[in-house]
């Protein structure tokens, strides 16, 4: 019996997204211990160091916690897009691995391999001709919004790379009836679930649109085989779900760039955005660039190939369009909804924008998915496939080679003028420790010997410098907040920082843990800290060091970093000014307050704090300057209630919008708090937008204060 040889085909696209990747993206980002192509940028630190603080924390349940990152507003590891799918099997491996190991570069190589594969298993069904699927595995490999993905202008997101995992749902809608149905989307869906939200929405939608399909329209799948099937899909999702961390929040932060704001333009087909040598953008220039859609030249000229042979068999081609949405009616529907949910309630045409108002439940809703032009790749692959079929079963087999030959090279070649770029960017190296270097101060090489912790305050998502001290944690294996979430529990947020101001107004710090404060803290922590606490200015920072003065161990911090107890104490009659020209102004603006202008600085919400040191004087009053906004005839006054140390002072109604005056006389009680403190609680806030037309201020305003003197 001859022996029959082994099918090697599937090497071939293999082979392909092998070159391909070397091509665009490079050799560098292979090497796991470089992070120099990572670090940098926005999205790709978030996700190192999401992975970095992951792999080196204690195991927690559920799996995919990660507690170092973010401490009292830490999540899991999927909100720093550290792709659970790697993070969960390489932390087992963690103790064999090199110690700056990451994973980021193999996954970005593994997904150009099996966009390949996948796009050959797509095009399979439709060609057995090896020359015309590799030419339209290329078309696949040269897609722009993939390719956008490795180096976005916030740097790679590179979880969003797996396209392959839409052509997979793709592949199991498309293929004939086979076996294993359930245990392949449930697989797929698994993964996606484990890889990133917005290809597990996606991958979900279309496994929900071919199960309808099979049960209602091709009617070969019973209603107790889809329940079954359902039923598996969900309990697997929602276990993997939670052991990966999807539930480890509550709420999450967003903020005015919500549904619409990253939608898709409706030239986005066609519009460059940089992209082409040959076709010029069709919008102005975007930092963000969510919404880049550009198929590149070469798809668009093997569609208008398709176009000219729709016309040609006009007939032919539009019965077998109308057999396949037939035969997938739910899918063409899908198509439809997935283009209008891209395109959002702010639609935009080239440089023109129109909106129209949506509910606001039907908003909250869509900001589950606000970067809204992701949900439309599928329609582009659709797209992208049926070009494939029309030029394949319209066109001799020389005449399709020829037209995919010339399609493929314009591709590759049009869109380098956008990944050439990143190839470029990709290869340049920094060290490691060159992004910690606003960290210079010795007094650094020394925390980790006595502290645990490292604690910015306030904990916010992204705060200042957050790669800095995020860095140094990871280096160091000191957990922090220093942090950056893709979404972030606001109902820990408060708590924390309720907890942390508590700390600050009693002095009552955690000895294992270094605080790094914002200004606007100092007073209050320079009047309530014990002695053993140093309170230093280093390298630009205020620092809270528990501790350090008692330690034995702990080298004496440079007395002139030192801060004494009396540095931002003033004199009596001296003026304190809020304006932008003091720089000390900081420092007394605790919280509620807006950015500060040459005349002082305006409160920004429902209430604001003052704080200041006692001067070095006894003193008997404060009084305090300030404006009112108020407009006449449609905001006439503001209602403003005022607190001293936690004692009710005044209710103060306010009509005058300039020069108005508050003299506050110091009781013994007040006087007995370490440090000055007034609150204003601003009944009625108001924005310039809503009172003044064509007025861009979108602050709540109440009261600005000017200058504060002590006497």
């Amino acid at each position: 019996m001859p022996i029959q040889k082994r099918d090697l085909s599937f090497l071939y696209p293999l082979m392909l997204g092998a070159i391909a990747f070397f091509v665009i993206v490079g050799f560098d980002p292979l090497n796991p211990v470089n992070a120099g192509w990572i670090l940098g940028r926005l999205d790709p630190t978030q996700h190192y160091l999401g992975w970095l603080f992951y792999r080196n924390s204690e195991w927690a349940f559920p799996i995919g916690l990660n507690p170092s990152f973010g401490q009292d507003i830490s999540s899991s590891i999927v909100y720093s897009d550290s792709i659970p799918l790697l993070a969960i099997p390489f932390k087992i491996l963690g103790p064999l691995l090199p110690e700056r190991f990451h994973y980021f570069g193999i996954w970005l190589f593994a997904c150009f391999l099996l966009q390949a594969w996948m796009s050959w298993k797509i095009l399979s069904l439709y060609s057995k001709s090896l020359v015309l699927k590799l030419l339209g595995c290329g078309l696949f490999l040269f897609f722009p919004p993939m390719l956008w993905r490795i180096n976005t202008p916030a740097g790679g997101h590179s979880a969003l790379v797996g396209h392959f995992l839409i052509l997979w749902a793709l592949y199991l809608i498309l293929r004939p009836p086979q076996s294993k149905r359930t245990l392949l989307w449930v697989l797929l869906l698994s993964i996606s679930a484990l890889t990133h939200f917005y290809l597990f929405a996606i991958v979900a939608l279309l496994w929900l649109t071919d199960l309808l399909n099979h049960c209602h329209i091709q009617s070969d799948i019973s209603m107790k085989q889809a329940f079954l099937e359902i039923s598996m899909a969900l309990l697997c999702i929602l276990l993997l779900s939670w052991q990966a961390g999807y539930f480890a929040i509550s709420a999450s932060l967003n903020n005015d760039r919500g549904y619409g704001f990253y939608g898709m333009n409706v030239l986005g087909l066609i519009d460059s955005q940089g992209w082409s040598y040959i076709l010029k953008s069709q919008t102005k220039s975007s930092s963000w660039g969510e919404g880049f859609s550009y198929l590149g030249f070469g798809v668009l000229i093997a569609g208008l190939a398709t176009l000219i042979t729709l016309v040609k068999k006009s007939s032919n081609n539009t019965n077998v369009l109308k057999t396949f949405l037939k035969k997938h009616r739910y899918l063409g529907m899908l198509i439809i909804l997935l283009s209008l949910f891209a395109i959002g309630n702010r639609v935009g045409i080239g440089d023109i924008s129109l909106t129209y108002a949506l509910p606001s439940w039907a908003l909250r809703i869509a900001d589950v998915l606000r970067s809204s032009a992701r949900m439309f790749w599928p329609v582009q692959y659709l797209l992208m496939i049926a070009i494939f079929a029309a030029i394949v079963r319209s066109y001799s087999h020389k005449t399709a080679v020829a037209i995919l030959a010339a399609c493929f090279l314009i591709q590759a070649a049009d869109t380098s003028k956008g990944w050439l770029q990143n190839r470029e960017q990709l290869a340049r190296f920094q060290p490691y420790d060159s992004y910690a270097k606003t960290l210079s101060n010795g007094f650094w090489m020394n925390v980790p010997a006595h502290y645990r912790h490292l604690t910015l305050i306030p904990a916010v998502n992204r705060p200042p410098n957050w790669e800095n001290f995020a860095i140094y944690a990871a280096t160091n294996h000191l957990t922090t907040d220093a942090v950056h979430m893709a979404r972030i529990d606001l109902v820990k947020q408060e708590q924390s920082n309720s907890k942390l101001n508590q700390q600050i107004d009693t002095g009552s710090f955690d000895l294992d843990t270094l605080y790094i404060v914002e200004n606007r803290f100092v007073i209050a922590a320079l009047a309530t800290a014990p002695d053993n606490t140093a309170i230093a200015k280093i390298d630009t920072f205020n620092v809270i060091a528990p501790d350090w003065n008692a330690c034995s161990t702990c080298p004496p911090i440079d007395p002139t970093l030192i801060l004494p107890r009396d540095r931002y104490a003033s004199k009596l009659g001296e003026t304190i000014s809020f304006a932008t020209t003091s720089p000390t102004r900081t420092y007394y603006l605790r919280q509620g307050w807006s950015w500060s202008e040459d005349w002082g600085t305006w409160s920004d919400g429902g209430s604001a704090a003052l704080n200041f040191s006692w001067p070095t004087g006894k003193a008997k009053s404060l009084t305090l300057k300030f404006d009112t906004f108020v407009i006449e005839g449609k905001h006439p006054s503001q209602e403003v209630d005022v607190t001293v140390n936690g004692i009710a002072y005044s209710k103060m109604i306010l009509n005058n919008p300039n020069d108005q005056q508050l003299k506050i006389v110091f009781t013994p009680e007040m006087q007995n708090a370490k440090f000055l403190s007034i609150e204003f609680k601003v009944n009625n806030p108001a924005r310039p937008a809503d009172l003044i037309p064509n007025h861009p201020d979108q602050r709540m305003l109440g009261i600005g204060v000017r200058t504060a003197i002590f006497q």
